[in-house]
């Protein structure tokens, strides 16, 4: 007789089917609904700055040099200040994902026209009367 039955009342219900002696049946996920809302700011260090943004750790600290625009970070604990608030870096990397295409759609827009009027100072075309060499004079 086969350890693994289930009865034709069980067999249209979601219940596992029993099974021998040895290790349980993993659990299933809670569902959403039952798990807590999140209350609170979440925060990271550069480690995990360093895996949102995708760079490496040096980066993360070059950033934390030369960018003006950089969040600051903050101590927790024993007063190493290397921790971010998540929120701050996600807005960080809107505005200058913003930057960027604010950009592509300046360089994409139309350049003027190519012309003598629109030459660079100094060029010859720009100033045709030093071409001329000679100059003409009208007999009398």
């Amino acid at each position: 007789m086969p350890l693994h039955t289930t009865s034709p009342e069980d067999a249209g219900q979601d219940q596992p089917v029993k099974r021998g002696p040895g290790r349980p049946r993993k659990q299933r996920p809670a569902s959403p609904e039952s798990t807590p809302a999140d209350t609170g700011p979440r925060v990271t260090d550069r480690f995990g700055v360093s895996r949102m943004v995708g760079k490496s750790h040096s980066t993360i600290k070059r950033l934390e040099q030369n960018d003006p625009d950089w969040p600051k970070p903050f101590a927790l604990g024993c007063g190493h200040a290397c921790n971010y608030l998540i929120s701050d870096i996600e807005a960080f990397l809107l505005k200058k994902a913003a930057a960027a295409q604010a950009a592509s759609v300046a360089s994409t827009q139309t350049a003027t026209p190519r012309g003598p009027e629109n030459l660079r100072p100094g060029n010859k075309a720009r100033h045709p009367e030093k071409k001329q060499t000679k100059t003409v004079t009208e007999p009398a």
